[in-house]
């Protein structure tokens, strides 16, 4: 074949040309000659040639609604031609901490007694920003009547949805319930989740307030029910499920009847089978967030679970990490942490979850199979 007459040249991209209805690789030809070629495999017909309309026509959908865009989307979009398209506004959400003892991470009164540091409007800014909102924090408010409502009204006026953080309950300086009720509509005042219970919902103006609880896991655990779904139908999107497995307990967990009530749990894998030990379950321990492995609840119609149960957990980090863990059960040493942090630096998918239940419990749950190691303390009165 001769260049120009009887073949073309071309590089991976050009367009066909006319009168080609075929590619021949260049491993598949030899240069005889300056522009002439010997074929050494024979082709067929549009044999790697793309073709228009290959991958998109015109009248075919693209990206439906309802849908986040992923970096795929994106390229699928601007090869169709599409380089700005209509999409949802996040919604804009505030944060109105409210408490008198609130003060700021890095203020001076944060060694103060009695000080607590305002973290809750942090964590519910990451959870929201991940859900898919945006968010404005406010400055913490006091623990007065007139100076919530100004807070509340400053909030709806530049968000389109508000949440109060704290004075949802019933004491003698919590107002949110209240001022909800005054100035628009109160749909709920307590939910049926522990813990969490003491949550307020309601519509002022046509705008959704959420009083959420001032303990940090009840403000989360709450913020995942009711404030979660409703980014998520803001944004017509659906709220992705966690993944679950199933889990043997390795301790009783006791529960009362009437609310359904979500217990942090550590878990890891020891022999066949997923263990799973709860963790301290205050309302005001933020530290079990961080430590959680994966979420139990126990229904409202439940006293609970003895030890030795099998539970259906929701993961809160991949399977491969928990089960990769280092399972310890037993009385508490600050070594273990130590360890846990060095072995992180190791290797990232390593992990010690440990769950203090006394060493007797510690013993037992290694009998059981239920642990990879059990701490015992030794007394030793001398």
């Amino acid at each position: 074949l001769e260049a120009g007459r009887s073949c073309t040249v071309v590089d991976t991209g050009d367009p066909l040309p006319p009168g080609a209805d075929a590619v021949i690789m260049i491993e598949h030809a030899a240069e005889i000659a300056p522009g002439r070629f010997e074929i050494l495999a024979a082709t067929a017909p549009w044999h790697h040639v793309r073709v228009l309309g290959e991958d998109v026509v015109q009248g075919d959908v693209v990206v439906p609604r309802g849908r986040v865009l992923t970096p795929y989307d994106v390229g699928a979009l601007l090869a169709a031609g599409w380089s700005r398209i209509p999409v949802v506004r996040r919604p804009l959400v505030g944060l109105h901490p409210t408490g008198e003892e609130l003060v700021e991470p890095d203020g001076p009164a944060r060694d103060e007694p009695g000080a607590v540091v305002e973290s809750n409007t942090r964590i519910l800014a990451g959870l929201l920003r991940g859900w898919g909102a945006e968010t404005r924090r406010y400055a913490p408010c006091a623990d007065d009547r007139d100076a919530l409502l100004a807070a509340i009204r400053l909030g709806l006026a530049e968000c389109d949805a508000l949440v109060v953080n704290a004075g949802s309950s019933a004491g003698r300086d919590d107002w949110t319930a209240a001022l909800i009720e005054e100035l628009g509509t109160l749909i709920a005042h307590g939910i049926e989740v522990m813990p969490g219970k003491p949550t307020a919902l309601g519509v002022i103006g046509e705008k959704p307030v959420f009083g959420l609880p001032g303990y940090p896991v009840s403000a989360v655990v709450a913020a995942e029910r009711v404030l979660a779904p409703w980014v998520a139908r803001r944004l017509g999107t659906h709220l992705p499920e966690r993944p679950r497995a199933r889990a043997v307990l390795g301790r009783k967990i006791a529960s009362k009847p009437g609310n359904e009530e979500v217990v942090r749990v550590v878990a890891g894998r020891v022999g066949e089978r997923l263990s799973a030990s709860p963790l301290a379950r205050g309302a005001g321990i933020i530290s079990s967030l961080s430590r959680a492995s994966a979420l139990l609840t126990i229904p409202g119609t439940s006293e609970g679970y003895v030890a030795g149960a099998e539970v259906e957990l929701e993961l809160l980090r991949p399977l491969e990490e928990i089960e990769a863990a280092i399972v310890v059960t037993g009385s508490h040493d600050l070594l273990l942490d130590v360890c846990a942090d060095l072995l992180k630096a190791r290797d990232p998918l390593l992990s010690i979850a440990s769950a203090h239940v006394g060493s007797l419990g510690g013993l037992t749950a290694r009998a059981r199979g239920e642990c990879h190691l059990a701490g015992s303390h030794l007394l030793d009165p001398a």
